[in-house]
């Protein structure tokens, strides 16, 4: 079939020959920016310090928590209060009306399916809060005793300090709508978003860019919440709130942050991002500059030794 084509082309006239040499050059390079430039499959990140992250665990994360030491308040009114700990513990952030205080060490567990938490730390040498809003199925079992809804667990800067990173996965968001009295608000932070190109053998950086204070930071896919994995360690330095670092799996989720003031904002690479990101079009263009200085300097010399010989 093709050395028909080529036959037929080359008992054409110059002219349609040319033409025709041309339409197929473009329609190849229209081929190659069209596989070039077509979606692939995205990966996002994000790097915040935050004072707070809401969380619910769709899975048992990829390792447990192992702390030395923690103040656990069970909540009273729904709790089988059979406690089996190291002794009753006291904190100001956990009215002994309401909540039965112990204190636990050397606690090694896993978070539950459909546990929901707030997690947050406020000051610079503030405890690290766990809000357990739903205790999930089956709940934490602590001391013996099934840790209810609404329970909190509080943990000391130093021991997380010495416990380094927590994993989590699930559905995360970080931060809190600023409001009167809101205390759980990212404070900083980074985004980047991969995508696995055609032609190239790695994921590429194809958009990245800052969280602003008071950002509200989520993954979504479709109209849910998506699934991400990540971690969170203390500040260091004494700084407030805490670091956190999420990711998202390659597929079709969408990095959703809300800016006070602003509309929701949906992060998402365009075809100017991807161009601008391509190694492969950079190297193409790199390539077509320098073949374009060398037909210039070859011109250039063509006239230099040519042309005043035509000239005289």
């Amino acid at each position: 079939m093709i050395a028909r084509i080529l036959r037929f082309i080359g008992e054409q006239t110059p002219r349609t020959r040319r033409v025709a040499v041309a339409l197929a050059v473009g329609f190849v390079v229209l081929v190659f920016l069209l596989l070039t430039l077509r979606d692939g499959e995205k990966s996002y990140s994000a790097h915040a310090q935050t004072r707070g992250l809401d969380i619910v665990f769709n899975e048992a994360p990829i390792s447990g928590w192992q702390l030395e030491e923690m103040l656990v308040c069970f909540r009273r009114d729904d709790a089988d209060l059979a406690v089996q700990s190291q002794g009753p513990g006291v904190s100001p952030l956990c009215d002994p009306d309401l909540y039965q205080v112990e204190h636990f060490a050397d606690e090694e567990f896993t978070w539950p399916e459909a546990a929901h938490l707030q997690i947050a730390r406020v000051g610079a040498g503030a405890p690290l809060e766990i809000d357990v809003i739903e205790s999930g199925t089956p709940p934490l079992v602590l001391g013996g005793a099934s840790l209810p809804s609404r329970s909190r667990i509080l943990v000391p800067a130093q021991i997380w300090a010495e416990a380094g990173t927590l994993p989590l996965e699930g559905q995360i968001t970080l931060g809190d709508t600023p409001s009167s009295g809101s205390q759980l608000t990212v404070i900083a932070g980074s985004y980047s978003i991969n995508e696995s190109l055609i032609w190239y053998n790695k994921p590429v950086e194809v958009v990245s860019g800052v969280f602003r204070s008071g950002d509200v930071v989520r993954m979504v896919d479709g109209a849910d919440a998506g699934d991400v994995f990540g971690f969170i360690e203390p500040a260091g330095d004494g700084g407030a709130g805490f670091r956190a670092t999420v990711f998202s799996s390659p597929g079709g989720s969408r990095l959703q942050l809300f800016r006070y003031g602003v509309a929701d904002l949906q992060i998402e690479p365009s075809l100017l991002d991807r161009v601008l990101r391509n190694p492969i079009l950079l190297a193409l263009g790199v390539l077509l500059a320098v073949l374009g200085a060398v037909s210039s300097a070859v011109q250039l010399a063509r006239w230099v030794w040519f042309g005043g010989e035509k000239a005289g």
